[in-house]
C-alpha cells in the first residue's frame, strides 16, 4: 500500500511540511505562553497530553493515513476522525493548566457562552447530530467536492467535541462542573448516541463484501 502511495504522490503530499512546521510553531507558543507563564501549576503531564495530542494531529492530518482516508478507504477517514475527537481534543484540554482555562473562561465573556453550550446534554446531542449528518453518504460526498466546506465542517465537529469533553474533563471547577454520577451518565448516553451510526458504518463496510461472496456464490452453483 505504502509503496504505491509512494508512486502515485509526492512525498510533500504524503508527509505535510506545511503542517509539521505550523505544529512546531504552535508547541513553540504553547510552552513560551503557557508553560512558562504558568510556572509551577503547569506540570509535566500538561506537557506530555499536549505533545501526544500535536503527535496524533500529526498523524491523522500530516501522514499518508490522510490519503488513504480521502482517496481509498472510507474506514479510514472515520478512523482519522475518532482519533481527533476522541485523542487529541480530549488530550488538548487536559493540556492546559486550570488557572489559565480559569482566567479566560471564568473572568471573561465567555463564561455564559461555555456554561450554555458545555451543558451535557445540549453538547451530546449537538455533537452526535453533526456526527451523524456529516457521515450521511449524499452529504458526505457532496461536502468532500469542496475542501473549504469540509474542512469548516471538521472545525465545527472539533468545536461540538472540545465541548463535549469539557463536560466529561471538567478542567475549571466554576464552569462546567458536574457530579461525577452526571459525567458517568454523559459518557453513556454518548455511546448509546453512537451507537446506531456505529452499526450503519460497520454494516457499509461490510456489504460489498458480502455482495461479492454472494456474487462468488452464484458463479460457482452455475459452473457447477
Amino acid at each position: 500500500m505504502f509503496t504505491e502511495l509512494y508512486s502515485l504522490y509526492p512525498w510533500y503530499k504524503l508527509w505535510n511540511p506545511v503542517l509539521f512546521m505550523l505544529l512546531i510553531l504552535l508547541t513553540w507558543l504553547y510552552y513560551k505562553k503557557v508553560i512558562k507563564t504558568t510556572g509551577e501549576n503547569a506540570i509535566k503531564r500538561h506537557l506530555f497530553c499536549y505533545l501526544v495530542s500535536m503527535t496524533l494531529l500529526y498523524i491523522v492530518k500530516g501522514s499518508p493515513l490522510r490519503i488513504i482516508g480521502n482517496d481509498f478507504l472510507f474506514i479510514a477517514h472515520v478512523f482519522g476522525l475518532a482519533i481527533i475527537y476522541f485523542g487529541v481534543i480530549p488530550l488538548f484540554v487536559l493540556s492546559l493548566p486550570a488557572p489559565m482555562l480559569q482566567r479566560y473562561f471564568w473572568g471573561h465573556r465567555l463564561r455564559k457562552g461555555m456554561q450554555i453550550f458545555a451543558h451535557p446534554w445540549i453538547a451530546a446531542l449537538i455533537f452526535n447530530g453533526l456526527v451523524s449528518f456529516y457521515l450521511l453518504p449524499a452529504f458526505f460526498n457532496e461536502i468532500h467536492k469542496h475542501n473549504l466546506l469540509s474542512w469548516a465542517f471538521q472545525l465545527i465537529l472539533a468545536v461540538a467535541a472540545l465541548l463535549m469533553w469539557w463536560t466529561i474533563i471538567a478542567p475549571v471547577k466554576n464552569v462546567g462542573n458536574f457530579s461525577y454520577f452526571v459525567r458517568v451518565a454523559y459518557v453513556f448516553l454518548n455511546s448509546l448516541l453512537l451507537m446506531p451510526l456505529g452499526i450503519y458504518l460497520i454494516l457499509r463496510a461490510c456489504r460489498p463484501l458480502i455482495i461479492q461472496s454472494i456474487q462468488l456464490s452464484r458463479i460457482n452453483f452455475f459452473l457447477i
